[in-house]
């Protein structure tokens, strides 16, 4: 300040921002369905198009990967449990219930109980021992209640939005018609992709595979992804809460960018980096390949600070291989 200003005083608001998570899954043969998943419940929250979904082998989750979870700077590591149903179809019989007797349960008794249990969480020790590691490598909300342990108040990622995870309908002015999203039956590579740049809409299905496009469509599909739109994308990708029409699917908004209401995001310039809670930006690229680590940040409307770290210093899955 110099001698020639004057001093005033000016209204100053303090809002709160949604919390960054990393979502914690499995990395092995159904990987794609795992990732479409989580990223489908991440849509559901205020803020969630900035979740990251990091995946695990057996429990393990990649060294290049730690390193971009500790960019990250997540406030929570949790897991998104597989449900009865989830492993019942990937892996049938592989879940036992006894009757009364103490004995297995088989044929129609089964498949009552299963339709009564279907919904329920199935928690897995690796998925857990993954999360731990995450943990380790990074500074979570965490607390000392007793002795030398740690103690998380959240770890897990339910259904139901409660608590850190408002859910992103219940905010006022939140877009609530038709969204660009990826398609429920779109699994494999692709469908990851798709789910990772726009985002997830509506529950995918577990026996989603590798869409099969024509070239124009793959062509005009990939620039959009590499955020250079050349043309419309496949109609396919519009996602519609009810009856809809006259959709303009160059207008339409992604379910990412739901998740963002009364947000903004903040791009640096090239190369250009800030320590401790600011920002890093190695190239304006925000979002790319999200399910791998990178992120959005955003900051409520008219807000001058960062929350977060808008990217980590990787440049995509070629680098976290």
């Amino acid at each position: 300040m110099t001698s020639n200003e004057t001093l005033s005083y000016a209204s100053v608001s303090i809002t709160p921002r949604p919390p960054r998570v990393i979502i914690v899954v499995e990395g092995g043969k159904h990987w794609s369905y795992w990732v479409r998943r989580a990223l489908y419940r991440a849509d559901k929250v205020w803020g969630g198009a900035g979740f990251a979904v990091v995946p695990h082998q057996k429990g393990q989750v990649n060294a290049v990967l730690l390193r971009a979870c500790e960019a990250y700077d997540p406030d929570f590591v949790v897991t998104y449990s597989p449900t009865v149903a989830d492993m019942e179809h990937f892996r049938p019989g592989l879940i036992s219930f006894s009757g009364d007797d103490g004995q297995p349960l088989e044929g129609v008794d089964r498949e009552r109980l299963l339709a009564m249990v279907h919904a329920d969480d199935v928690p897995s020790a690796e998925d857990e021992a993954a999360r731990k590691q995450v943990v380790a490598a990074c500074s979570p909300y965490r607390s000392r209640l007793a002795g030398d342990e740690w103690h998380e108040h959240v770890m897990s990622l339910r259904e139901e939005s409660s608590g850190h995870f408002a859910n992103v309908l219940d905010i006022p002015g939140t877009w609530q018609a038709s969204v660009l999203a990826c398609p429920t039956d779109w699994g494999g590579v692709l469908g990851a992709a798709v789910a990772s740049y726009a985002g997830v809409a509506a529950p995918p299905s577990r026996d989603a595979e590798e869409p099969e496009i024509d070239e124009d469509a793959r062509k005009t599909l990939t620039s959009w992804l590499l955020g250079q739109p050349d043309g419309l994308v496949p109609n396919e990708l519009v996602w519609h809460p009810g009856p809809a029409f006259g959709v303009d699917r160059r207008t339409t908004p992604t379910a990412h960018e739901r998740t963002k209401a009364h947000l903004v995001e903040i791009v640096t310039g090239l190369d250009f980096h800030r320590a401790g809670s600011w920002w890093w930006a190695t190239a304006p690229r925000i979002s790319r390949c999200r399910a791998f680590g990178n992120s959005h940040t955003a900051t409520p409307t008219g807000s001058r600070r960062c929350w977060g770290r808008t990217r980590s210093p990787f440049r995509g899955p070629s680098d976290m291989a």
